[in-house]
């Protein structure tokens, strides 16, 4: 009963540690990231009309949205977003009646949604990346691009931009208020996201190799520990291990927001759609598809390879401890 209630316990802490760095990755990985307002603190107690560009509204099923950013306490600490009401939209701005310090949120790497916590980009940075904007009803005849944009390609239903020196990172919301061309893309991908998510499967094989691995080594000491001791000590401390390195290798682990479902990261549906759509547009330039189906099937190929070497490289290893010593006569 003892040895019973001790393979138990400890497969639930395994199980419940493995399940904590885990969550933990997924929930600052999920987190909005948004780009605030400019805040004037001067005066901040006279309440003034304030004018925001037009990206500062959200779109979607119920209408427009424009969200503050505030600083939240107790159990829905940090910083958080919350919808505000009373303001007029016109052609040039968003007017608004507030006080000089307040946050809005002006652009964001997915849909935003009130009562949420957020990240707060202090400082942007700028680089170079690739936009491919879709249009349903074809490429407008008259092009409107932003001034970043070096240069541009287009197909029947799409358009491939190439971007120098534009606000990183990528967030739909901002690359479609750009130009008046944009504004009417129905899709807008950033072939840089894409590149960075390909870039990061072989480390998700090699996240699940560990994990597994270490359910295996922790397994395997359960079962030796009334015979064999000291193997089953070293399984012990490889399954500790593998979390360790689990948590390690999360922290260098990074996904582009722009590419991931809004509620749950483990959708596989979605991921399927995504990139269908994105394969879908691609097909009117050939050169751009085929270089980045060849970084997929690279990573998909590391990905199953760091998997099979995490997953089987440490039960490997004391395999000829666990076997049955061959004494001779």
């Amino acid at each position: 009963m003892e040895k019973q209630a001790l393979c138990f316990g400890s497969l639930i802490l395994y199980i419940l540690i493995a399940c904590t760095i885990v969550s933990g990755w997924i929930e600052a990985t999920m987190m909005t990231q948004v780009e605030q307002g400019p805040v004037n603190t001067k005066a901040a107690h006279e309440a003034v009309t304030r004018e925001l560009p037009p990206r500062s509204l959200f779109a979607d099923q119920e209408g427009l949205h424009l969200y503050e950013i505030y600083d939240g306490t107790g159990w829905e600490s940090g910083k958080r977003i919350r919808e505000v009401s009373g303001w007029s939209l016109t052609s040039e701005c968003v007017s608004v009646s507030g006080f000089p310090d307040t946050a809005y949120v002006f652009s964001a790497t997915r849909q935003p949604k009130a009562g949420e916590q957020v990240l707060v980009l202090e400082k942007l940075d700028r680089g170079d990346d690739v936009y491919l904007a879709l249009f349903k009803e074809g490429v407008p005849g008259e092009l409107e691009l932003p001034m970043e944009a070096a240069s541009s390609t287009r197909s029947s239903n799409a358009l491939v931009l190439e971007m120098k020196d534009y606000t990183i990172p990528f967030m739909e919301h901002r690359a479609k208020s750009a130009s008046p061309t944009l504004e009417k893309t129905d899709w807008i991908f950033s072939i840089g996201d894409v590149r960075q998510f390909l870039g990061q499967l072989p480390a998700i094989g090699a996240l699940a190799g560990l994990l597994t691995a270490g359910l295996a080594l922790l397994l395997s000491a359960l079962v030796l520990w009334r015979r064999r001791h000291g193997p089953a000590l070293v399984n012990l401390c490889l399954s500790g291990l593998c979390l360790c390195l689990t948590a390690v290798l999360l922290q260098k682990t990074t996904l582009p927001a722009s590419l991931l479902p809004r509620e749950n990261i483990l959708e596989l549906s979605y991921y399927r759609e995504e990139f269908a759509v994105l394969t879908s547009g691609l097909s009117g330039f050939p050169e751009l598809l085929e270089a980045l189906s060849a970084a997929g099937a690279a990573a998909r190929t590391r990905g199953l390879l760091y998997f099979g070497l995490s997953a089987g490289l440490f039960p490997l290893l004391l395999l000829a401890e666990n076997l049955p010593v061959r004494r001779n006569a």
